[in-house]
Formats: structure tokens, C-alpha cells, sequence
């Protein structure tokens, strides 16, 4: 979570907007953090994840390793946690961070 809301202050601008909210299914509790920055191109965001990636928009901020989102996806993992992304370049960002109900969070191997 840290890791995705450092992104969405780093992305938006002085009058930047973060939200953060849940919602729970019958299946998980769903953890929602959505800023109303620059956004992700659709060509970078099935990459976002990916080891030392860092897109177009990374490289501008020169602040950029891709290595955050590469370590929270692999810890999620894990964690049997899903993470899902929607965006839209110059209107949004939303993560999306799915605790499913049945899983065991105390056994990571």
C-alpha cells in the first residue's frame, strides 16, 4: 500500500486529488487508492510490474528505479493478495488491492 500511494503523490499535481477507500464482495475486501494525476499510458501498463521498468512517465521524474512496484507485486503474491490497475493518461490512476477472505496471510513460504 505505501508503495502505491508514495506512486499516486509522486504522479499528481499541486492540486492533485488521492482517494482511498474499500469495498467487500462475498469473495474479498477490496482496497481502492485512486488519484486523478497524469495516469499510465495503455502501452506501459501491463509492464508496470516488471522488474526495472519504469515507463515514460518514470523516466520524467527522474525519481524513478522500477523497483517498487516490482517488489509489491512479488510480496502480494505471496500473500495470495491481487493487485489490478485502471488508468486513463491525463484524467486517473486506480490500484486496486484484492484481500481475499479464504486466504491464509499468516503462511507465507
Amino acid at each position: 500500500m505505501e508503495q502505491v500511494i508514495n506512486n499516486a503523490c509522486k504522479y499528481v499535481d499541486i492540486h492533485g486529488k488521492i482517494e482511498i477507500f474499500a469495498m467487500e464482495t462475498n469473495e474479498s475486501v477490496i482496497l481502492s487508492i485512486k488519484d486523478n494525476g497524469i495516469g499510465i499510458p495503455a502501452k506501459d501498463i501491463n509492464r508496470i510490474f516488471d522488474r526495472g521498468f519504469t515507463g515514460d512517465n518514470g523516466r520524467k521524474t527522474r525519481k524513478s528505479t522500477g523497483m517498487g512496484l516490482y517488489i509489491s507485486k512479488k510480496v502480494a503474491d505471496k500473500l495470495n493478495i491481487n493487485i489490478e490497475v485502471f488508468s486513463q493518461v491525463s484524467k486517473f490512476t486506480e490500484f486496486r488491492i484484492i484481500f481475499y477472505k479464504l486466504s491464509d496471510y499468516l503462511n507465507v513460504t
